[in-house]
């Protein structure tokens, strides 16, 4: 009752408290959606990815009735092939999590969750474009740095809802995550974030490699991290869009062929456990 009385006392000053806000503490949040993403058993090519057990950020959005999330990566020789994000969604009086999963994979994957396989993408999560610049990686790791946050600032995004004015997505400048891995044939590499607040919706890998006549080169790939339509410009021209793929708001765990894609989306059919049994 203590928690309904406070709900209803911000709901009359007008505050943005939400109902999952009201209910659950922030650490009570995270700390499920860690043990969600811990859970998940994913492999590449037959190898399981190492979970990387630190998520790459916290994010909230003032936009959509979810209001907090997390993100975490699966990793290959260092380099993450998987991105997911788990966050909250509220329905009928109840917080649900949703799980959104992304392949930055160059190999078909399979996620399985508690058991049962979710997601199996059979298609590649990245498609790889050169830059036109002559902008040649650096020798030093700050300084490549540098580079790619110079070249993530070319581009501009958008998030197109039908019937409202497009979102103009904002880039952070800080990566989620920063690697290299010479298995991999990977010199240095970034994944930025173009976001509604903090939440990522177009996520933009960057990656210095060895080009085809073997001399280092820098190389882009956006890819999509939600179901509305995306577009994405470097130096104001248009080069990648991502249609609405409305299914996906609704999608369950193994749902196809939505789960044969590199980004997929899925609801849990239980709510969040109370928060007495998450402590």
């Amino acid at each position: 009752m203590k928690k309904l009385f406070a709900l209803f006392v911000v709901l009359l000053a007008g505050q943005t408290t939400t109902f999952a806000q009201a209910i659950y503490t922030p650490e009570e949040l995270l700390q499920h959606f860690a043990e969600t993403a811990k859970s998940y058993e994913i492999q590449a090519g037959g190898e399981r990815l190492a979970f990387r057990s630190q998520p790459l950020m916290h994010w909230k959005n003032p936009e959509r009735q979810q209001d907090q999330g997390a993100m975490y990566a699966w990793e290959r020789n260092g380099r993450p092939l998987v991105l997911g994000s788990i966050f909250t969604y509220e329905y009928g009086g109840n917080v649900f999590c949703r799980h959104e999963m992304l392949s930055l994979a160059d190999t078909p994957l399979t996620a399985k969750l508690d058991g049962s396989t979710v997601w199996s993408p059979n298609r590649v999560g990245l498609q790889w474009k050169p830059f036109d610049d002559t902008t040649t990686p650096a020798d030093s790791a700050a300084r490549r740095l540098f580079q790619m946050r110079t070249l993530a600032r070319k581009f501009t995004g958008s998030l197109k809802v039908p019937n409202q004015q497009p979102s103009i997505l904002v880039l952070l400048p800080q990566p989620l995550v920063r690697y290299e891995s010479a298995k991999e044939d990977v010199i240095d590499g970034a994944v930025f974030s173009l976001a509604v607040g903090t939440d990522p919706e177009i996520l933009l890998v960057i990656e210095a490699r060895k080009s085809s006549d073997g001399t280092p080169k820098f190389f882009y790939s956006p890819a999509r991290s939600h179901y509305h339509s995306l577009e994405l410009q470097l130096d104001g021209a248009k080069v990648w869009d991502a249609p609405m793929v409305i299914a996906l708001e609704t999608t369950r765990a193994g749902q196809s062929p939505y789960c044969n894609e590199p980004f997929f989306v899925m609801t849990p059919n239980k709510p969040l456990p109370s928060p007495e049994q998450l402590r």
